[in-house]
């Protein structure tokens, strides 16, 4: 009896078997998480005590940068569902014109850091709005920070800011949401002012 329940627990696993190798094999492409992100909407940055402000996206929240060494009006755009942070830093300028072109020495030499692991980096300049000098750094391959930039007036303010990533995820896994982000970084920079 023992023999007959084998060979009859059998025939349905030998059926399955040969009925699922019909037909050609064909591999499946790997895949990516799918990722949904909200519509870009903004609203307005604005502290009484700060001298500058922006529009930043409804989906982030900007606060104080506490953070290590931090100077005054230094903030955070934080967008939790994506673990991702803009670092803003902003100087007053001084009179001398050499104080705007350290600005941009020092903002320079952070952004090329990351060209050791970088697999190249683009530049963009562009005016905004408010006649601000925009300057950005899109940084490719796996780096902490995909995205660098300033902007100045050339006479008394300049603000630099860094993209990061909370996460140790591959950046081409990201790149829906880097790009995302970057919009919102676009935006920010052209909507921002300058108070005296």
């Amino acid at each position: 009896m023992k023999k007959l329940m084998k060979k009859v627990s059998l025939i349905p696993l030998l059926f399955l078997f040969l009925w699922s190798c019909d037909g050609d094999y064909m591999p499946k492409p790997k895949g990516f998480n799918y990722i949904d992100l909200p519509t870009h909407e903004y609203k307005l940055f604005q502290e009484e005590e700060v001298p500058f402000s922006f529009e930043y996206s409804k989906h982030s929240m900007v606060f104080d940068d506490t953070t290590g060494f931090t100077g005054q009006y230094w903030k955070v755009v934080d967008y939790p569902d994506f673990d991702s942070k803009i670092h803003l830093t902003y100087y007053k300028l001084k009179e001398d014109s050499s104080s705007l072109n350290a600005m941009i020495e020092d903002a320079r030499k952070l952004a090329a850091k990351h060209m050791v692991k970088a697999s190249g980096m683009d530049e963009m300049e562009f005016v905004g709005r408010n006649g601000s000098i925009n300057h950005i750094y899109s940084i490719g391959g796996e780096v902490p920070s995909q995205c660098q930039f300033y902007s100045h007036d050339s006479t008394d303010h300049f603000l630099r800011g860094a993209l990061y990533f909370q996460t140790a995820k591959k950046n081409d896994s990201l790149r829906p949401i880097i790009d995302y982000v970057v919009k919102d970084l676009n935006h920010l920079l052209n909507t921002l002012e300058w108070s005296e």
